[in-house]
């Protein structure tokens, strides 16, 4: 059967705005016409039959009168354009009453669900696309947005600069397809096999590629933001130049992948394989890792270390690159904590220590080094604390005990800002000088 609008028999409408009478409605509805059609102050139709309109009891109102009283005898409709095809607008005779036909801007009539056969219905109802209409198609914009070809064998298709935002092709065979400069925002693409597919400059933001196979696929400059690439195979796929910025690649298998100069800024790379990945130049500022992200294959040289973040070291490097990024970040990775607390009954003792300070109220205060890197405190040889003038010749105390994080214990009796030099080994010339604020609790927390 053929599938376009134009070749479906209609019935004749005449047409009418609401400013129009039922009067003038009824004396339009004579021989083969047995309805009109209604345009409303917004631009929606409606449908009337000469029956529903002889049981209006005033023929002087108004359509609009009729129908703000009557609005139960108006029948739901919308336009089509006598070239869609009815496969794209089957599913509106279900929801609608009907849909009126329009041709170079005028009425060509109105047709519903009775104008097919039951045969016919059904084979609407499991049609499947060729390829050739699938690709005819693509040359109109806007026909294959949201269209359904899950699980279609479309391998070697031509989808050059087609619009398939929103598009479900979930279990699709796409191999070799072309897909250049093709729109494929939002699309749905899980387990599907993009195998050596041609997707240079698309538009792949918020696409779902789980599970994908993109093997050996150019993907060069195309756009992946927010794309949702996990558990995705894209070996020895091309990705120069690609844009993949926030984009979920975790437990993606790169292997052999070309990243060079791509945007990974904010990717999720947890998990994922970059064994004889080449990612030169690729920024990968604030993409996060972990210790499953394979990238022991990568020299050091071929990545600005600039653009990582301190997450870099959780991923499974070779042992010098991870030394040499441990180095960069070594010397922000410091911090110091503290905690305070009273003991009543230590406080005459601490009085005749210090008998100037008698019936002043005494905590003891902690304060120890700490890293944020595995192993970082062994690179320090100590830490020179600077406390409130007030301690006059305790002022100034370098601790050296590794084993116990450079600890600090002291006795404290208003809360002030503590200072300390990290005197890093071979490095005692440039310490770092770090800041922390010194809080009296009655009963801090261990450290």
């Amino acid at each position: 059967m053929n599938y376009l609008v134009k070749d479906i028999p209609v019935e004749k409408l005449v047409l009418f705005d609401f400013n129009n009478s039922v009067k003038e409605a009824l004396e339009a509805v004579t021989g083969d016409i047995k309805k009109i059609a209604v345009k409303d102050n917004t631009g929606n139709y409606w449908i009337i039959s000469f029956w529903r309109l002889r049981l209006l009891n005033d023929p002087n109102i108004t359509l609009e009168q009729a129908f703000n009283t009557n609005t139960e005898i108006f029948e739901t409709v919308r336009t089509v354009s006598s070239e869609e095809e009815i496969i794209d607008i089957i599913k509106d005779l279900y929801s609608l009453s009907g849909l009126i036909v329009v041709e170079d801007e005028n009425i060509k009539g109105f047709f519903s669900l009775a104008n097919f056969s039951e045969s016919q219905l059904e084979l609407l109802s499991k049609h499947r696309f060729t390829i050739e209409e699938i690709e005819r198609r693509a040359k109109i914009k806007g026909r294959l947005t949201g269209i359904d070809l899950h699980e279609y064998d479309l391998e070697g298709i031509d989808l050059r600069n087609a619009d398939l935002t929103n598009a479900n092709l979930n279990k699709a065979i796409l191999r070799k397809a072309n897909l250049r400069n093709a729109d494929i925002t939002g699309a749905i693409f899980n387990d599907a096999d993009l195998t050596e597919a041609n997707l240079v400059r698309a538009k792949l933001n918020r696409t779902k590629l789980k599970n994908a196979k993109l093997n050996r696929a150019d993907l060069r400059m195309a756009q992946l933001w927010h794309a949702n690439l996990e558990n995705a195979e894209l070996i020895e796929a091309r990705l120069n130049d690609t844009e993949l910025y926030s984009a979920n690649l975790r437990y993606a298998n790169l292997t052999g992948a070309d990243l060079f100069n791509a945007g990974l800024m904010n990717a999720v790379l947890e998990g994922a394989d970059l064994t004889n990945a080449d990612i030169r130049n690729a920024n990968l500022k604030y993409a996060t890792f972990d210790k499953k992200t394979d990238l022991k294959d990568i020299e050091i040289n071929s990545i600005t270390i600039d653009n990582l973040t301190e997450n870099a070291l959780t991923a499974n490097w070779d042992a010098e690159t991870k030394q040499i990024i441990k180095e960069k970040y070594l010397p922000n990775s410091f911090f110091l904590r503290s905690t305070s607390f009273f003991l009543k009954d230590r406080q005459p003792k601490y009085w005749e220590e210090h008998p100037e300070l008698k019936g002043i109220k005494l905590y003891n205060i902690h304060v120890i080094l700490d890293s944020s890197i595995e192993g970082a405190l062994e690179k320090v040889n100590c830490v020179e604390y600077i406390l409130n003038p007030t301690y006059k010749e305790r002022q100034i105390q370098k601790k050296k005990d590794y084993e116990d994080k450079f600890r600090l214990e002291e006795l404290a009796y208003g809360e002030y800002i503590l200072e300390a030099k990290v005197f890093l080994k071979g490095k005692e010339e440039k310490p770092i000088v770090l800041q922390h604020h010194i809080k009296l609790e009655e009963s801090g927390p261990r450290i």
